[in-house]
């Protein structure tokens, strides 16, 4: 994956893609500092953490940005965000996510909202970085309502 980022911010430097060039540099460096706090090479599970949360925190700069009145930055947070996608695995669509929970909420024989937490964590165990939590909650909860 590093050589692939690495490779891919060549490129964005040689077409002048400075949005490009900047995501891309961001990415690296905290990939870095994460190998650099594990003293050591990080997993594909690991790095795709660090995806999630760089897209979780553009999410939450859009959030603030339209809050603010200032589109034309919520508008580059967008973009940087479909930029570092391309490096995160295939999400699962809302009704695989559905499906994943139900088999995981079957499996573990839950019928309250008191376990909603195992069920989450197996769901999220089961599928790293692949499922939107936000949207599993709003599935498991409806299940177990």
């Amino acid at each position: 994956m590093k050589d692939r980022l690495r490779e891919d911010l060549k490129v964005a430097m040689k077409a002048g893609d400075d949005l490009a060039v900047q995501t891309l540099r961001m990415i690296l460096a905290a990939h870095k500092n994460e190998e650099i706090a594990k003293r050591r090479d990080l997993t594909a599970e690991e790095t795709t953490a660090v995806l999630n949360r760089a897209v979780k925190s553009r999410q939450d700069s859009i959030e603030m940005y339209v809050k603010g009145g200032r589109p034309e930055s919520a508008e580059k947070e967008r973009r940087e965000i479909e930029i570092v996608k391309r490096y995160m695995p295939q999400m699962l669509s809302e009704a695989e996510t559905a499906e994943a929970a139900d088999a995981v909420i079957k499996e573990l024989g839950v019928t309250s909202k008191k376990e909603m937490g195992r069920v989450m964590k197996e769901l999220m165990a089961r599928h790293p970085g692949r499922v939107d939590g936000r949207l599993a909650n709003q599935i498991v909860a409806s299940r177990l309502a």
